[in-house]
């Protein structure tokens, strides 16, 4: 299995082959699952505006745009089971989070916040669109 910087080249070149060999704790995984739900997404007419984008209120892992619709995208990566998948790591704080920053930077245009999930073994990409807030 490759070891250092081909593992950074893989996750940024060739995702699907990085994570098979990266650990979850380590960054470079979830720069892979990004990579590949930006990938999913550019195949879907989004175009990338930011990567890892820093506000105040938090990392943005995908800035999007949709048409005319500005869409903060929270990449979640990992093994999916019957009871299990990605996006249930993503609290109803994440996303009120990522509608605040949505907002500030779509400044009165249309904006919305999804999810994509990279699930593992088999390797899928699901994209969630704007997820509602549950109580």
């Amino acid at each position: 299995m490759p070891r250092g910087p081909w593992l950074a080249w893989l996750s940024r070149w060739a995702p699907e082959r990085a994570l098979r060999s990266l650990e979850p704790r380590d960054p470079r995984y979830g720069r892979a699952g990004e990579r590949l739900a930006e990938r999913h997404l550019r195949r879907r007419g989004f175009a990338l505006l930011a990567r890892r984008l820093r506000t105040r209120w938090g990392e943005l892992d995908l800035v999007m745009r949709d048409g005319g619709v500005l869409v903060v995208v929270e990449v979640k990566t990992g093994r999916a089971g019957p009871r299990f998948r990605p996006a249930a790591r993503v609290s109803r704080e994440d996303l009120e989070r990522r509608w605040r920053a949505a907002a500030e930077l779509a400044r009165g245009a249309p904006h919305r916040v999804d999810v994509v999930e990279v699930r593992l073994w088999p390797l899928e990409v699901v994209h969630l669109r704007g997820p509602r807030l549950t109580p």
